[in-house]
């Protein structure tokens, strides 16, 4: 269970996580996602453009003013603890934490979801249609893939891997058979190369969006 002395641990509900882990999952979240690629700092509540810490120099040009208006941080702290509270406790979930002794530096969670409750959740009409014709009309749950994340100094070590199959195998434990994930294909993230390159996944829904998201599926 130790790999280059990371432990992985399984959250089994919000209530069975020791509130110092609980802290320090919120407190690492926004830090993670306001990086590249995902550049969730800052946003404008008008135009909804956003921006990461990288560009701290140029939004202090405009006095982190955008449309007339301050800009707000992208995942406020209330937003971040109902989301991952949401995610520990929804049915068929599966949350991971990465820990070097008592520190948190990564995660990775996921949940079942029917393909029509998958559908209004991410907004995709005809996303359920499109899960049963490609993968049979008796799919009744998906495994829907959030997030895998880690702090930068522990990127590169295989542990986002780890943490995926460990995942995988309490989706296949609970029977699910399909997993879809959500990333942004252009430019391709890191994220969609390694989800479409090194594991397979097609893509079975698009958003046409300015972040040029997509849903990938495959067989877990």
């Amino acid at each position: 269970m130790l790999q280059n002395s990371i432990e992985f641990v399984r959250c089994n509900g919000s209530k069975s996580l020791a509130p110092e882990l609980m802290a320090q999952l919120f407190d690492c979240y926004p830090p993670i996602y306001a990086e590249a690629p995902w550049f969730e700092w800052k946003k404008c509540s008008v135009c909804k453009r956003q921006w990461g810490t990288v560009h701290q120099e140029e939004l202090a040009l405009t006095d982190f003013m955008h449309c007339g208006e301050p800009l707000v941080e992208f995942w406020p702290r209330a937003t971040v603890e109902s989301d991952l509270k949401e995610a520990m406790d929804a049915s068929g979930a599966s949350f991971w934490l990465a820990l070097q002794g008592n520190r948190l530096v990564g995660f990775c969670y996921g949940y079942a979801k029917t393909p029509e409750k998958l559908e209004e959740q991410m907004e995709r009409p005809g996303l359920a249609l499109a899960v049963k014709e490609k993968f049979g009309a008796s799919v009744r749950y998906v495994a829907y893939q959030a997030d895998i994340a880690l702090i930068p100094e522990f990127r590169g070590r295989h542990l986002a891997s780890q943490m995926f199959e460990l995942r995988r195998k309490d989706f296949l434990a609970q029977g699910m058979q399909i997993g879809v994930v959500r990333v942004k294909m252009d430019p391709p993230s890191v994220t969609y190369l390694w989800y479409t390159t090194k594991l397979g996944y097609e893509v079975i829904s698009e958003y046409h969006d300015a972040g040029k998201r997509v849903l990938l599926a495959r067989s877990l």
